[in-house]
């Protein structure tokens, strides 16, 4: 469990980054003076100072050098509101975190305490098998990231043991180049859980995110590998396909069975020989690009007339990773509710009935759902909208549209005191 020690005056800040992040233990300090009380009750793995406007000045850095812990090679960072005002300092000290706005950017945060955090610490052995690999496995496996498993805790939300198997396996397959297949209804996270995977696995590359289904059909291979100039008549420019784009990263092909029968011989052909051939041209060109495949329909390998050539299959299928639908997994659907709730910009909660309702239902639409009940929720919660605190009740009208017209709904002269402000924050 990771320890950080929270110096600012705000106390809505502090609260609002104990909010947004999971799986990590904050103590809070006013001052540089009460952080170095708490030093020895804290025991912190890294410090971190949010200074308001007078403090902004180089000077305060030897208060910060006073604390006993700096000396004990304890890492610290900087949360700045506006990097244009904040020269002097940033010149000192190279860990800084920009603060946007009221927004609170979580996965940034947790990413750059990670990456802080492990500069101080030996990194752990990189992986090797015995055979022959169709990408060499760089030394600084999981350089990024100190506790794989803290950190993926932190962004795929649950407390069930599917959740936890799931979380296991995500750093379990990160390390290694292979492609892995991610399996899950609608709404239960694929994207989220392939996005940790790449951020796992400390490839350099970038995440290229692609959705099968939305390819056009006329533009699909041009999309994919890319073209050169001339190829057809539109084509006025080279242009990078999106294999190319996630050279060293990884391309996640999000519901795979969507995607055109005819490109998926292109497809395998990539997979076993790592070679793209844009359009218009004979040249083939090396890639570095690990696949991460999503489908929501029932993987069927002895199926008659399969959505995915077998073959192809059985390559994306080199790991797998299964995320249960919410209804089989009940014991997180409060758990999201409540994490849900808290990062609201005001103080929301449940009534006792309305979490009562939740927890019966079954969710067809999973996570993404229940999200977007709760989000119902509040806005037809009317004069709330404009209070600090606020009990939403959920009506069974809130799952069916057609019912939707039963609902309270907010008088007009209430939206026209909001136009421009946040109800809510997500």
């Amino acid at each position: 469990m990771i320890r950080i020690l929270l110096i600012c005056r705000s106390r809505t800040l502090f609260s609002i980054i104990k909010a947004s992040v999971q799986s990590i233990v904050f103590y809070h300090a006013k001052n540089f003076e009460e952080g170095a009380a708490s030093m020895n009750t804290a025991s912190p793995d890294l410090i971190c100072i949010a200074l308001s406007a007078g403090e902004k000045r180089p000077g305060n850095l030897k208060k910060l050098m006073s604390i006993p812990g700096i000396n004990q090679n304890i890492p610290s960072l900087f949360l700045l509101e506006k990097e244009r005002n904040n020269q002097d300092l940033t010149r000192h000290a190279e860990n800084s975190f920009i603060l946007s706005g009221k927004r609170f950017n979580s996965e940034l945060f947790l990413s750059s305490v990670f990456s802080l955090i492990y500069q101080n610490r030996k990194p752990p052995p990189a992986y090797k098998i015995a055979d022959n690999l169709k990408h060499a496995l760089p030394e600084s496996v999981g350089e990024a990231i100190l506790d794989p498993g803290a950190y993926a805790k932190s962004f795929l939300i649950g407390t069930s043991s599917a959740m936890q198997s799931v979380r296991k396996n995500l750093c379990i397959f990160a390390p290694f180049p292979d492609e892995v297949l991610i399996c899950g209804e609608s709404g239960t996270g694929k994207e989220l859980a392939a996005k940790l995977l790449h951020r796992l696995s400390g490839r350099a590359g970038p995440f290229i995110s692609l959705n099968c289904a939305a390819l056009p059909q006329s533009l699909a291979e041009a999309e994919l590998f890319g073209y050169e100039k001339g190829a057809f008549t539109d084509a006025k420019q080279r242009h990078k396909g999106f294999f190319e784009q996630a050279h060293t990263g990884s391309l996640f092909l999000d519901e795979i069975g969507e995607m055109q029968k005819t490109l998926q011989p292109k497809l395998l052909r990539v997979l076993e020989n790592d070679t793209i051939v844009r359009l218009g041209s004979a040249v083939q060109r090396k890639i570095n690009v690990r696949i991460i495949s999503a489908t929501n329909a029932d993987v069927d390998f002895f199926s008659d007339n399969p959505r995915i050539r077998r073959d192809l299959l059985f390559r994306l299928n080199s790991l797998c990773i299964f995320i249960p639908p919410l209804r089989k997994r009940r014991e997180d659907i409060l758990y999201l509710s409540d994490w849900f709730l808290t990062r609201q910009k005001n103080t929301v909660t449940l009534s006792e009935k309305s979490r009562r309702l939740l927890a019966d239902y079954d969710w067809p639409g999973n996570v993404r759902q229940l999200f977007g009940i709760l989000r119902k929720g509040i806005i037809y919660s009317g004069s709330g909208l404009r209070s600090k605190k606020m009990v939403i009740n959920i009506s069974p009208a809130m799952f069916n549209p057609k019912d939707e017209y039963e609902l309270q709904t907010i008088p007009t002269s209430e939206i026209r005191n909001n136009i421009g402000k946040r109800g809510y924050k997500s």
